[in-house]
C-alpha cells in the first residue's frame, strides 16, 4: 500500500492559497481516519517535512524510499505548470492528478483556448500580448476588456479596463510583471464553476456552483479569498436543463484537455444563455472555502472517499 503525502506551498503568487489547501486536506483526512503526511515546499524549492529540511533532490529520494503516493496542491508556478510533476515522473513517484504534459498545456490559457475551439467547445476570445512591441498589433475591440496573465491561477493579476487610456496603463504594468498577457472581451452574465473527479474508475461531475460577486467590480484574487468578497451558491440556482449543460461542459472540457483524477472548469453564461468556458483548473483550490470541497459535500461524497479511491488506483 502506498503512503500518502500531501505537498503544498511552492514558489509562486499562490503559495498562501496552496498552504491553506494542503492544511485543509491534511486536517480533513485525519479527521476521517485517513493516514497522511505533510510536506511543505519552501520558496527556494527546498522541502520541509515536519522539522526536517531537505533539498529538492533529497525530497524525491525520500519519497521513493517511502513508496509514496503524492497529492500535490501547489497552484500555479512549480505545481500546476507541470514542473514538479515532471520530476515525480522522472523519479518514478506515483501522484494524483494530470500528467506533466497536460499541466504544462493547461496552465497556458491561450493554448487551452485554441485546443477547446478545435473540438468545438465555446470559450473566450483572447489576444495574446508578449511584449510592448505587440501592443500596436492588437485588433480593435470595444471596452470594457479583461486583462489577465496567461499563466497564473487564482485570478491573480486579473484587471478590468474600462477605457483606452486605462487599458494602456494596465497592459504596460501587466507586461512588466508577466511574460504573456491575455486581452479578452468582457463577458456579461452569470459565472459558474464545476468540478470533475474520478470515483471507482469513473469520471464524475460534481455539483455546479454559481459565483456571485458581492464586493468590488471584479471576481479577482481579493474577491475570491477575502471575507465577503463573493457568494458561492452550491448547488447553483438554475433549472435541471442548465445544471446538466454546466456538468456536461465541465466533463467535456476535462476530457478535451486529457485531464486525470481531478479538475475544475470555470465558465460564464452570457446574456443569450450560452455557456462559455473561461479556463480549466488542473490543481483546483482545496481550502475550507474552495469550490471542490463544497461540491463534493453537495454530492454526498467525502474527501476520504476520493482519496481512498486514488490510493487503490495507484497502489
Amino acid at each position: 500500500m502506498k503512503k500518502l503525502f500531501i505537498i503544498s506551498g511552492g514558489v509562486g503568487n499562490e503559495r498562501e492559497v496552496s498552504l491553506s489547501s494542503g492544511r485543509n486536506i491534511v486536517e480533513t483526512l485525519r479527521s476521517e481516519n485517513i493516514s497522511c503526511e505533510e510536506i511543505i515546499v519552501q520558496k527556494d524549492k527546498s522541502w520541509l517535512y515536519g522539522e526536517k529540511a531537505m533539498s529538492e533532490e533529497q525530497g524525491f529520494l525520500f519519497l521513493q524510499k517511502e513508496n509514496a503516493l503524492v497529492f500535490q496542491v501547489i497552484h500555479g508556478t512549480y505545481g500546476e505548470d507541470g514542473e514538479l510533476v515532471k520530476k515525480f515522473e522522472e523519479h518514478g513517484i506515483a501522484y494524483i492528478g494530470s500528467n506533466s504534459l497536460v499541466l504544462e498545456k493547461t496552465i497556458n490559457k491561450y493554448e487551452t483556448e485554441l485546443l477547446l475551439k478545435k473540438v468545438g467547445i465555446k470559450t473566450t476570445e483572447s489576444q495574446l500580448v508578449r511584449n510592448q512591441g505587440e501592443i500596436s498589433k492588437l485588433e480593435t475591440f470595444s471596452f470594457p476588456v479583461m486583462v489577465k496573465p496567461n499563466k497564473e491561477g487564482s485570478s491573480v493579476g486579473v484587471v478590468k479596463a474600462e477605457s483606452k487610456e486605462e487599458f494602456r496603463t494596465i497592459l504596460e504594468k501587466s507586461l512588466s510583471e508577466y511574460s504573456g498577457v491575455l486581452v479578452q472581451k468582457c463577458i456579461v452574465g452569470r459565472e459558474f464553476t464545476c468540478g470533475v473527479i474520478e470515483i471507482d474508475g469513473k469520471e464524475v461531475t460534481l455539483v455546479p456552483t454559481e459565483v456571485i460577486l458581492t464586493k468590488g467590480k471584479l471576481f479577482d484574487y481579493n474577491a475570491k479569498y477575502s471575507e465577503g468578497g463573493c457568494l458561492e451558491v452550491t448547488p447553483a440556482n438554475v433549472d435541471e436543463e442548465m445544471m446538466k449543460k454546466i456538468e456536461d461542459l465541465a466533463l467535456a472540457t476535462h476530457k478535451a484537455c486529457e485531464c486525470k483524477d481531478i479538475s475544475r472548469t470555470d465558465m460564464m453564461m452570457d446574456e443569450k444563455g450560452e455557456l462559455i468556458v473561461l479556463e480549466i483548473n488542473t490543481v483546483p483550490g482545496m481550502t475550507k472555502t474552495s469550490f471542490i470541497p463544497a461540491e463534493l459535500k453537495a454530492l454526498g461524497i467525502t474527501l476520504s472517499q476520493f482519496v481512498n479511491g486514488m490510493i487503490k488506483k495507484y497502489s
